[in-house]
């Protein structure tokens, strides 16, 4: 095993916690998003990217494809849906609250599926806290075309989510 980089402790200290979430914003899946992070960081140390220039598009890109190969890995997305609805925890919602919220969650699911690949993940990407040039560098276009991409998609996914909800548009 190589010598570890002097600098790798604060690569992971600084981007650990953006490649966990953005590993759990694509999975739904927090053990699956952790296991992600670290293959992510295990490649980092084995395979450093040749120039250090962004190692945080880097990393961003090396976890989206981790996670897209951890989804088509799955048998079916039906089994996934199943198993995010069984890790649903109540809390301090009413059964009522907790039937609506989870009715709304898969119709988001619905509506994110009706995407393609590209504007699902630009979503996913930017709304777990990415910025537009992270987002570039993980779905690999220009920081240029984000902005646009993600302005059709989220057009795109509030219409199929109307359409799905009977014509209403109402917001988590």
């Amino acid at each position: 095993m190589p010598a570890v980089p002097s600098d790798f402790r604060e690569l992971f200290e600084t981007h650990y916690a953006r490649v966990r979430r953005q590993a759990g914003c694509i999975l739904n899946d927090a053990d699956a998003a952790e296991d992600i992070a670290q293959e992510t960081f295990c490649r980092l140390l084995l395979n450093p990217p040749r120039q250090r220039v962004n190692v945080g598009g880097w990393l961003s890109r090396v976890a989206t494809n981790l996670a897209l190969n951890h989804l088509r890995g799955r048998r079916s997305r039906t089994q996934r849906e199943e198993t995010a609805g069984r890790r649903w925890q109540p809390g301090t919602l009413s059964a009522e609250e907790q039937v609506l919220r989870s009715e709304r969650l898969a119709l988001a699911r619905q509506a994110l599926a009706g995407l393609s690949e590209r504007e699902r993940l630009c979503l996913l990407l930017r709304f777990s806290g990415m910025s537009y040039a992270e987002v570039a560098e993980a779905i690999g276009i220009k920081i240029n075309s984000v902005g646009t991409v993600l302005t059709r998609a989220e057009a795109k996914f509030r219409r199929r989510y109307t359409a799905l909800n009977g014509g209403t548009e109402d917001v988590f």
